[in-house]
């Protein structure tokens, strides 16, 4: 940040978004989980641009991965959800926990779903 009150985010950094202003910033907090969940939490603002909408969810039940695109997913990980499709699938990233030899993002049905926020 160049500004005070500006908060520093990394490309996957959850926020929570609390005030949209006029001049295309947005005032939000991290959201901690996992391993950072005993960090207070840093706040300021964000350009609005840098943020995208997720709707965060822990996975309910096991799915196995389907092939290239989709995500396998194990029960207690935590999900980032960006777009929905039809036929009960959605399109998410795996917040938490890390795995190197798995993908990160891909396809994966709704239904394993619990949404935390959304």
């Amino acid at each position: 940040p160049d500004q005070t009150g500006q908060l520093r985010v990394r490309k996957g950094t959850l926020v929570n978004v609390s005030h949209r202003a006029a001049h295309g910033w947005v005032y939000a907090a991290t959201v901690k989980h996992g391993e950072q969940a005993s960090d207070p939490p840093s706040e300021g603002w964000v350009p609005h641009a840098v943020a995208k909408r997720v709707s965060l969810c822990r996975v309910a039940a096991e799915w196995p991965e389907e092939g290239a695109g989709t995500l396998g997913l194990l029960k207690g990980d935590l999900i980032a959800v960006s777009k929905e499709a039809e036929r009960g699938w959605v399109y998410g990233e795996r917040i938490s926990p890390k795995r190197p030899d798995s993908p990160v993002d891909g396809w994966l049905p709704k239904k394993v779903l619990e949404y935390i926020l959304v």
